[in-house]
């Protein structure tokens, strides 16, 4: 009984010594494997293969987002099925009625683009995630179609 009393005031001496404990990161991690595309009848679908923390996404709801650029012109493609097309100078603007992310899995993403990048040919797939006001973003990884 005496060595067990005297153990926890051991570990009660080094927690107050040691003073405040700090988990690490949990920060989720995103990285882009590969991307392919399709088009069929001019509309283009991209399958991302991707690290993007499936779970969360889904449990939690943090927003990820495709972002797809060709050129100066950028389209954004939310999991929340927001779609933005950006081109200079002007500012993002939304896109009604564009399919957007049509397929979550956990390694893979399915979009469609929106028509203002399907005449391009070829663009650079990079995802984002607002994770507590810091924006995270993967790697890009081309594709042509």
């Amino acid at each position: 009984m005496t060595r067990a009393v005297a153990v926890l005031a051991a570990l009660a001496l080094v927690a107050v010594l040691c003073g405040q404990a700090v988990a690490g990161s949990t920060e989720p991690s995103l990285a882009v494997a590969a991307v392919t595309a399709s088009v069929d009848e001019g509309a283009v679908t991209l399958i991302v293969t991707a690290n993007y923390d499936h779970q969360n996404v889904v449990r939690l709801g943090y927003p990820v987002t495709i972002v797809v650029t060709a050129g100066a012109t950028v389209a954004r493609l939310g999991l929340d099925g927001v779609v933005t097309v950006e081109v200079p100078p002007d500012p993002p603007a939304p896109v009604p009625g564009a399919p957007g992310v049509v397929a979550i899995a956990p390694e893979r993403l399915t979009a469609v683009l929106p028509p203002a990048l399907a005449s391009a040919g070829a663009a650079s797939v990079r995802l984002e995630a607002d994770y507590d006001g810091e924006l995270l973003r993967s790697n890009a990884a081309p594709v042509t179609w």
